[in-house]
């Protein structure tokens, strides 16, 4: 998108900084990665634990809970505010920031039913709108 190398006017109704764009754009392409992590996480089980020894299942068990709590945090996060932004294009979106795929990938490969101009004002929305949520 162009939105870096021509940021957008400081009038419009979504604006950001350069460098706060970019902070939360490197937050929503780690997006993936939670997810995996978090399969990885589920995937621990009680047995694994109890192997670890006794007197660490209860430290175990807390990181591991509080390691699910975040990650599960931040995947919410960035899909209701996809959600957000807009609720019929909200997959196109999560798509689009978590992955980087373009206005022209969206159409050829997954039909987005909406034109460019519709589809970068709401990806704006997004970043704009979790700009607010992650204050």
């Amino acid at each position: 998108m162009g939105y870096l190398k021509n940021e957008l006017s400081k009038k419009s109704r979504y604006y950001l900084s350069r460098d706060r764009y970019l902070e939360l754009k490197h937050f929503c392409l780690q997006y993936d990665e939670w997810r995996s992590r978090l399969l990885e996480i589920n995937d621990i089980s009680a047995k694994d634990l109890v192997m670890a020894g006794s007197d660490k299942i209860t430290n175990e068990t807390e990181r591991i809970a509080l390691e699910r709590t975040v990650l599960k945090n931040k995947i919410d996060l960035v899909e209701r505010t996809a959600m957000d932004a807009d609720k019929s294009l909200w997959y196109y979106i999560l798509k689009g920031v978590t992955e980087e795929r373009t206005y022209i990938y969206l159409v050829n490969m997954m039909n987005i039913p909406c034109g460019k101009n519709m589809y970068y004002d709401r990806y704006r929305k997004f970043f704009w709108l979790l700009d607010k949520k992650r204050d």
